[in-house]
Formats: C-alpha cells, sequence, structure tokens
C-alpha cells in the first residue's frame, strides 16, 4: 500500500515466514529514496515516477526467492486430538479447560487440533459425533469450521484446528 505526501509516496510491507522483507529492498534500493525496517517489517520512501520499476525489480527478487518463502501458515497447539480420542477432549473440557480461565490478554483461549477427520463436504458447520456402539447416549461435538479471524479454522482436509 503506497500513501502519498507532498509529491513523495511511502510504502510499508509485512512478510511471511522465509521472505526477508528488508533484503527484498536492498535489492530494490535504486528506486527507492530511503528505507528501513527488518526481515519480517518494513518500509520506504519513493518518487512517483520509480513506482513502475520498483514493482517490476521487486517481482524478480519475489520470483528467485518464492521457493524459499513459507507459503503455509505454522499454528500451535496446546493439545492433539483424533477423532477416536474425543473422550479425551470431552474428560478435559469437563476439568482440566476450566482451571485454566478465565480467558484474555496474556492467557489465550488453548487451541487443539482435532487430526485424521475427513469432512464429506465443505460446510460452515461440521458436526461431529462420536459413537460408542451406536447407542443413543452417544456425545455430539459441534465445530464450527470458517476462515481466519473466527473461532474455528479448516486446516486442511484432514485436520480441524479449534479454538474454545
Amino acid at each position: 500500500v503506497l500513501k502519498e505526501r507532498s509529491g513523495v509516496f511511502s510504502g510499508e510491507g509485512r512478510c511471511m515466514e522465509g521472505f526477508d522483507l528488508m533484503e527484498a529492498f536492498t535489492f530494490c534500493r535504486e528506486h527507492l529514496i530511503q528505507f528501513g525496517g527488518h526481515k519480517k517489517a518494513a518500509g520506504f520512501t519513493i518518487l512517483p515516477g520509480e513506482i513502475e520499476n520498483f514493482q517490476k525489480k521487486f517481482s524478480i527478487y519475489v520470483n528467485k526467492h518464492k521457493q524459499e518463502i513459507e507459503f503455509s501458515r505454522k499454528i500451535s497447539v496446546d493439545a492433539v486430538f483424533s477423532i477416536d480420542e474425543l473422550d479425551k477432549l470431552d474428560d478435559y473440557l469437563q476439568t482440566d479447560y476450566y482451571l485454566l480461565q478465565p480467558f484474555g490478554q496474556g492467557n489465550s483461549n488453548p487451541k487443539f487440533l482435532l487430526k485424521n477427520y475427513h469432512p464429506k463436504r465443505d460446510a460452515d458447520k461440521i458436526k461431529l459425533k462420536k459413537t460408542e456402539n451406536k447407542l443413543e447416549s452417544d456425545k455430539v461435538y459441534n465445530l464450527i469450521v470458517s476462515h481466519e479471524g473466527s473461532s474455528f479454522n479448516l486446516v486442511d482436509h484432514r485436520n480441524i484446528n479449534y479454538l474454545l
């Protein structure tokens, strides 16, 4: 994103793991007035006539280094459960989970990973049902699967990362 001020543009950026923004700006330095920052977040100023040249050179750098970029987001989780271990999750939710509260700044909600789950279709809501000998007392777990910024995230077709 570029912002114009007094005939000069300024820009800033953040990047993913494996990409060095300062190195990229150094590669393009002949088109920049100045730049600074660090590996994952940096900013620069540029004259309007250099923007197109900068974009081309920056694209060259990105294409040369794209194999180094970590495209998958890393997620840290507090506990891992398989679909066959939902009883362990249930036990945890009834005991230890409440001992960790209250959740908020400095004490975030725990994140769990449900491994080896195979959704039959894309959905906003996925209902997980734990069956034990097909009894009427089956436990039902409702997980809402959605995208960034919400409580539950579909990590891939087999694993669900969820936040309670």
